[in-house]
């Protein structure tokens, strides 16, 4: 199907709806049967102004002050995410080598650990035969306790009690698997010390850096020192043209926006429809209104002219997601005016295509499908 056909048949439709709106006037002969009405599967909501630009420019703006380092040539086409610059360049830059020698030394800082680790259970033995050995000096004989007498002997049997839970605890300490896990530990310290450093430098580039928000073109505007949230350059979105609309209409701003499409027409009065691509987040609803953003890429079998650029009128329409008939809400409202006011339009549709129900309703139409 040549690109958005249907919005040239919807927006020739709306446009003669209005002026027989406009004008009091209703459609000479009201269709009796509703496979009269044409099927379609979008619904118009509104005609609103809005701004169009193809190959729009985003501006890349800097995160902190300091050298900038550009990573990619002014001109280059790029992919999304692509690195492109890293402000505070020489900050980088210096953790980057503190983080090189932390590396570097990490294999003698292992080295070191066990060679610590080593002279501790050395110092560690030797105090366990210290201990054994001022345990034997105090084993005496029962003569000799007889000559130190009660008080004495009762202070050399808790002082030997004292050193055997001395000795239990020093030998339960040199357990080779205890030993073992205590060096694994040491390790992991060191280890993961350097893991931190590498994971600090990557989160440091990370809020340093400026990357490709989209693909696109990158044009370079300042180079060398620059400013904090200053612009740097632009990325040319090559290929694509946005709208943006700003929706006030409470029963617009309720409807999803996935739904929604956008369609505009050139000066040579060919039709273009954008796909909903986001909600600007500096708009709020607390105003009254958010900033919708749509978005329009060229094909291989059409390009997007440069004169669509500029204040155009939008036509915002409510995507089906199935055919249904579209019935123009003025057919109705001349001859069934009381009948519809009485009955509600669901009510009315029924009694009048028997069979039929009401799928959407519009402003200005209503989306009729057959009951199933």
């Amino acid at each position: 199907m040549p690109p958005l056909a249907h919005a040239g048949f919807h927006l020739v439709g709306v446009y003669l709806l209005g002026i027989a709106a406009s004008s009091g006037i209703a459609a000479a002969a009201t269709p009796t049967l509703l496979a009269d009405y044409p099927q379609m599967e979008v619904v118009w909501l509104g005609s609103f102004s809005g701004k169009v630009a193809v190959n729009p420019l985003t501006d890349l703006v800097t995160t902190r002050a300091g050298e900038i380092e550009w990573k990619v040539a002014d001109g280059a086409s790029l992919t999304e995410a692509t690195s492109l610059a890293i402000c505070g360049a020489s900050q980088i830059n210096q953790s980057a080598k503190a983080l090189a020698l932390e590396e570097a030394n990490l294999p003698l800082k292992l080295r070191d650990a066990e060679k610590s680790h080593r002279e501790k259970r050395a110092t560690e033995e030797t105090q366990l035969e210290d201990l054994k050995n001022q345990l034997q000096k105090l084993d005496l004989s029962s003569e000799e306790n007889e000559l130190l007498g009660p008080e004495l002997a009762k202070r050399v049997t808790s002082g030997k009690q004292k050193l055997r839970r001395e000795i239990e605890n020093l030998k339960e300490y040199l357990n080779p698997a205890l030993a073992a896990d205590e060096l694994r530990l040491a390790k992991e310290k060191i280890n993961l010390d350097v893991e931190k450093l590498r994971l600090e430098q990557f989160e440091s580039i990370r809020s340093f850096e400026i990357a490709a928000p989209h693909a696109g073109i990158l044009r370079i505007s300042r180079t060398g020192y620059i400013r904090a949230s200053e612009i740097v350059g632009t990325l040319e979105n090559k290929g694509v043209a946005t709208i943006t609309l700003q929706i006030v209409d409470p029963e617009i701003l309720n409807e999803n926006p996935e739904l929604l499409e956008a369609s505009v027409t050139d000066p040579r009065g060919k039709d273009y429809i954008a796909k909903f691509s986001h909600i600007e987040k500096n708009s709020t609803i607390r105003v009254g209104f958010l900033i919708y953003h749509f978005k329009l890429e060229a094909r291989p079998d059409f390009e997007l002219p440069s004169d669509l650029t500029g204040e155009r009128l939008v036509v915002l329409s409510r995507k089906l997601e199935r055919k249904a008939y579209i019935l123009p809400k003025i057919d109705f409202l001349f001859e069934n005016t009381a009948e519809v006011q009485q009955l509600g339009w669901p009510a009315f549709v029924e009694k009048r295509f028997p069979g039929s129900k009401i799928f959407f309703v519009g402003p200005r139409s209503l989306a009729i499908t057959r009951g199933e």
